[in-house]
């Protein structure tokens, strides 16, 4: 606390106790007006780029919509495929991925 204190008495006595700050004659009383001419003056108007940019957005969501539904129906197209096999290469196919009997028949029950 002494050498807060100390400081303190350093400043008084180096620069005194006025306030070094002057303020312009009416600065004050003609503020307010200067600060409303200048807010009003700034009309608020619609940014192009902000509705460029959504517009990609939306763009790239939809194209990514498109993207997954495409991949469901190349999927469901494999799947057609895999069922026009000869019953030979179908069984062969089965056996070596290790598939059960019960996942066949839920298969073949779900797809119809």
């Amino acid at each position: 606390m002494s050498t807060y204190n100390n400081n303190e008495e350093k400043l008084l006595e180096r620069f005194g106790r006025e306030n070094p700050f002057r303020v312009p004659e009416g600065y004050f009383d003609t503020f307010p007006n200067r600060v409303m001419s200048q807010i009003t003056k700034k009309k608020k108007r619609r940014d192009p780029w902000r509705w460029a940019v959504a517009a990609v957005f939306a763009c790239c969501v939809a194209g990514g919509g498109l993207a997954l539904f495409k991949n469901e129906l190349g999927l469901s197209s494999q799947s057609q495929a895999v069922a026009s096999l000869p019953a030979e290469q179908m069984n062969e196919l089965l056996d070596c991925n290790m598939v059960s009997n019960l996942d066949i028949e839920n298969y073949l029950t779900e797809a119809e």
